[in-house]
């Protein structure tokens, strides 16, 4: 098969005709060629869920990001109720 193209460069503004020569071939079905293709479609199969598994670890890394932040809020708060029952006793053995 063979095809004229014109082309326009944009750089120097001259338009070119090219022609260009194209080869297709066709193989014939077998079982290696079927055998090809069902491991392609399970290829993306394996790599669509791979893209689910990620978006979901990311979801997932986000949770642990806020209770990692919650128990270190929960935490400061039982140090901060250690502090003031402290200064209270000591404040109380003053009087």
């Amino acid at each position: 098969m063979v095809g004229i193209l014109f082309c326009v460069d944009v750089v120097t503004n001259q338009s070119t005709v090219v022609t260009a020569a194209v080869l297709s071939s066709q193989v014939s079905e077998n079982p290696i060629n079927k055998a090809a293709a069902q491991l392609k479609a399970k290829e993306q199969v394996i790599n669509d869920k791979e893209q689910m598994l990620k978006a979901m670890e990311q979801k997932l890394e986000r949770g642990n990001m806020f209770v990692l932040l919650l128990i270190l809020v929960l935490f400061l708060l039982i140090l901060l109720n250690f502090y003031f029952d402290y200064h209270r006793r000591h404040e109380e053995a003053k009087k």
